[in-house]
């Protein structure tokens, strides 16, 4: 079986969902969480904003940049 390596921002994002308070807000299960990768791609509006948080710094982005995608992801999710 191989080795599955995670990166500092896979670990970092799994760090922060595995808050109780986001899971119970989120209602994901912890093993929900897998990679960044994963994340971004998630239907999970918890998982996949703090996943946007964490590829934006990863990225090196600004805080304005990280702002506008999480807010415009946000928007999108209420309508």
């Amino acid at each position: 079986m191989a080795t599955k390596y995670l990166k500092n921002s896979d670990k970092i994002l799994q760090v922060v969902l595995n808050d109780a308070k986001l899971i119970e807000i989120g209602k994901y299960k912890p093993q929900e969480i897998g990679t960044l990768d994963d994340a971004l791609f998630s239907d999970n509006a918890v998982i996949k904003t703090v996943a946007l948080m964490v590829s934006g710094l990863s990225q090196k982005l600004s805080e304005k940049q990280i702002y506008n995608q999480v807010f415009d992801y946000l928007k999108g999710e209420s309508l």
